[in-house]
């Protein structure tokens, strides 16, 4: 009769120390997995009551920069607002127009005043009436929302043009009348193609006959009709 032994089996000295191995290898896993694990996102830093002030810039005049020959009418006048901290708004503005550069300090022409006013765009002129002719400079100094206050911006120009019909002073090009126009004219008759000359009763081209076999010049003359009465 065969007897069975049983119970436990001693294991080689090779094996117990692999096992032992594999056993440290899996309790320091878990260490090894949370030093891996990246350190969390610190939180941007946010602004404190040090950053930097606003500044102004992109002045416009009639959504122009420094434009000539403007009408007499309140121009409408506009700025950007830069700043380092995001979000920031305009709270108010003072706006300074003179005649020079040199007067934008005290402004000979008009001072709008601290306004409480977060508008930065086609801001209207609201002083005296302006000159015919006449070239202006203006400048701005704006508040954030935190009540900083920038520094005046670099100038921007307008300039009017003529705003009194009775300050033209030139004269129409051409003969005055038809009977001054010398021998040396021609009248022709061409076909030609225009636009915007709605309510013309004609178009007339004159040019000087050749002289010494040298090709003349068309010069071309316009007519504005007058209206019947």
């Amino acid at each position: 009769m065969k007897v069975h032994r049983t119970g436990m089996r001693r294991l080689r000295p090779g094996v117990v120390a692999l096992a032992a191995s594999l056993a440290m290898i899996g309790t320091s896993l878990p260490a090894q997995a949370a030093q891996a694990q990246p350190a969390p996102t610190q939180p941007a830093p946010t602004q404190t009551a040090d950053a930097a002030a606003p500044s102004v810039s992109h002045l416009l005049t009639n959504s122009l920069q420094d434009p000539l020959g403007i009408g007499g009418d309140a121009p409408r006048l506009s700025w950007q607002l830069q700043a380092d901290r995001r979000g920031v708004t305009q709270s108010a503005y003072e706006v300074h127009v003179a005649t020079s550069e040199a007067g934008l300090a005290s402004p000979d022409v008009w001072d709008s005043g601290t306004v409480e006013s977060g508008t930065s765009v086609d801001v209207v002129y609201d002083g005296p009436a302006l000159q015919s002719q006449q070239p202006y400079v203006w400048s701005v100094k704006v508040w954030d929302d935190a009540g900083r206050a920038s520094d005046w911006s670099e100038p921007g120009k307008f300039e009017t043009g003529i705003l009194d019909a009775g300050e033209w002073q030139a004269d129409w090009i051409g003969a005055p009348e038809r009977d001054l126009v010398g021998p040396e004219w021609t009248d022709y008759t061409i076909d030609f193609t225009a636009s915007d000359i709605s309510g013309a009763l004609g178009v007339y081209f004159l040019a000087p006959a050749p002289r010494s076999g040298q090709p003349s010049r068309p010069v071309s003359v316009m007519r504005t009709p007058r209206r019947s009465e």
